[in-house]
């Protein structure tokens, strides 16, 4: 007989994904002549892998995990969950006031077998770079 104990499980990236999407993000921001930051999380938003060019800009790294918490979180891109809110002007103010809460481009979520088990976010270039880079290292895992 089976007992239910109330218990979920969370799937979560691999160290070895975390890792190998941080390196090809970062690697991708060097062949386009910027210096990012990214970062990969769980769903919950807890930082597994994080990787900065030493040349990125020294918030680069707490914006890129931003990104990467808030994708994985709300399992959307970043600048689409920004798009839902946008018309609702009580949420919108709410949430971009909490600590941590990034809503442009360069965060998505990490998805394996169609399932988020993650998100991953970068900083560092313009807006449309961040997004490239993380389509980059997505589309080689």
């Amino acid at each position: 007989m089976t007992m239910d104990l109330g218990v979920e499980t969370l799937l979560s990236p691999s160290a070895a994904l975390a890792n190998q999407l941080v390196e090809r993000a970062v690697s991708y921001g060097c062949s386009l002549g910027i210096y990012v930051a990214a970062s990969v999380c769980d769903t919950t938003g807890r930082a597994i892998a994080t990787l900065m060019h030493p040349n990125a800009a020294s918030q680069c790294a707490a914006i890129a995990q931003d990104k990467a918490s808030i994708s994985a979180g709300f399992r959307l891109n970043s600048d689409e969950l920004y798009q839902s809110i946008k018309g609702t002007e009580a949420l919108k103010l709410g949430l971009t006031t909490r600590r941590g809460f990034a809503l442009f481009g360069g965060g998505m979520p990490v998805i394996v077998n169609g399932q988020a088990v993650g998100g991953i976010g970068v900083s560092g270039g313009s807006e449309a770079q961040d997004v490239d880079c993380v389509r980059h290292a997505l589309a080689g895992c």
